[in-house]
């Protein structure tokens, strides 16, 4: 079940990390505007990682789990704050497009 979901979460891993590359790799991205989407997508996404393994911790001392199970939800989690930095940075690229104009 849980390889199920993190096989689920690749196919938006790929398509935001391709996304956050043609970024990265304009004219865009060098501009002095468009560094504020990295931060602010820094924000929302980075947290992410240590509230949940926080969370992760605190569950596996009331429940037991085992090792693979345990780094597969480490890898959901990467996976998760990956996706959610990728969305944040494309939704502040679209925002700051759409002020511009």
């Amino acid at each position: 079940m849980i390889v199920l979901i993190g096989a689920s979460l690749l196919i938006p891993f790929f398509y935001y990390g391709y996304k956050e590359l043609q970024f990265f790799q304009s004219k865009e991205a060098k501009e002095e505007t468009n560094t504020e989407g990295y931060r602010k997508a820094s924000i929302y996404a980075f947290p992410l990682l240590p509230l949940g393994w926080f969370l992760l911790e605190m569950s596996h001392r009331f429940f037991t789990l085992s090792f693979d199970t345990y780094r597969d939800l480490i890898w959901i989690l990467i996976l998760i704050s990956c996706i959610v930095y990728g969305f944040t940075l494309q939704h502040q690229r679209r925002k700051t497009a759409k002020n511009l104009s």
